[in-house]
């Protein structure tokens, strides 16, 4: 086994374990994200302010989103996420608002991103 061979190896060992351990932070931030959601808004606003969430496990926070909105979202009127921006911006005043925790899902393969509403936050 030549030199070369010896860092090849080397590399995929510490590949695997980086791995490893990336995944066990995800899985740990998943957990307390979870626990976040629990403890009502704000304490999901500071735990999303204070971690990377959206880029560790995929998880936003779609804020401000007025009642009219959320109606045509829920009863199937709005499909996208497109549909949401848009219709946020005309429904510029309401008397109530939602936040919206969404899990984003960027397929690499297809270049589509999915939106998948977790949770419904009243503000």
């Amino acid at each position: 086994m030549g030199l070369g061979d010896l860092f090849f190896l080397a590399d995929v060992i510490a590949t695997q374990e980086v791995n490893k351990i990336m995944n066990d932070v995800r899985d740990y931030n998943y957990e307390l994200l979870q626990r976040a959601k629990l403890d009502g808004l704000s304490k999901l606003r500071l735990f999303l302010d204070m971690t990377y969430t959206d880029k560790l496990i995929g998880y936003d926070l779609f804020e401000d989103i007025p009642a009219e909105t959320h109606c045509e979202l829920m009863s199937g009127q709005i499909k996208t996420y497109k549909q949401i921006l848009e219709s946020k911006l005309d429904n510029k005043f309401s008397d109530k608002y939602y936040s919206y925790l969404v899990q984003i899902i960027d397929n690499k393969e297809t270049e589509r991103t999915t939106y998948i509403i977790d949770s419904i936050y009243d503000q």
